[in-house]
């Protein structure tokens, strides 16, 4: 699941201006998922699910640039403790396709700057939520980039072809950095990226 296609109420991140804008569906309240996922998981359970595979949202966890949300933070650490109680193996992806507004700004993945911010918010994800031995950093990294910089139909809508190298090139250089830093914090993890 991705955190802005299910949770709802994410109002401060590239996709939620897009659909402001009406460059792409918005996403509103989705299946409010971010009050409902004891029972939503409690379903899951039910049908026989051994894994989950979840993104956590940059743009609750850090609203503004360095400035991070403890209470969005203990919420993802609820979700994780929600799932390990049901016997359900948690796999986080730390980006699924949304920017915060703020990164946004500055130029998303096409700013260098944008791989140290992403790894900043990185760290403080693993620091903070135990219980999660499966991390996934990008989630499909290149289809992203086509469908955002060749297509230009997601967020942010630009036809480049230099725009998605430069785009290519910073979301593997933020993978590997993301990488060394999991593996530190986390030794024992598995940590991957996702394929289309």
């Amino acid at each position: 699941t991705a955190s802005y296609q299910i949770e709802g109420g994410i109002e401060n991140c590239d996709w939620a201006k897009a659909a402001r804008d009406g460059k792409v569906p918005a996403c509103g309240l989705a299946c409010d998922h971010y009050n409902r996922f004891e029972s939503d998981f409690d379903i899951a359970k039910e049908l026989g699910h051994t894994c989950h595979r979840i993104s956590v949202e940059w743009a609750r966890i850090e609203p503004e640039e360095g400035k991070f949300n403890e209470e969005a933070i203990e919420h993802y650490r609820q979700v994780i403790k929600a799932l390990r109680e049901r016997g359900i193996e948690p796999f986080v992806t730390l980006y699924h396709w949304t920017l915060p507004t703020w990164v946004r700004d500055q130029g998303g993945w096409k700013n260098k700057k944008t791989i140290s911010d992403f790894v900043t918010f990185c760290e403080k994800i693993v620091k903070n939520i135990s219980g999660v031995t499966y991390w996934i950093v990008l989630n499909e990294p290149l289809v992203y980039a086509k469908v955002s910089y060749i297509e230009g139909r997601w967020p942010p809508q630009e036809k480049s072809l230099f725009s998605y190298l430069r785009v290519s090139r910073n979301l593997v250089k933020a993978h590997k950095a993301a990488y060394g830093v999991i593996k530190q914090i986390q030794p024992g993890s598995q940590v991957g990226i996702a394929h289309n």
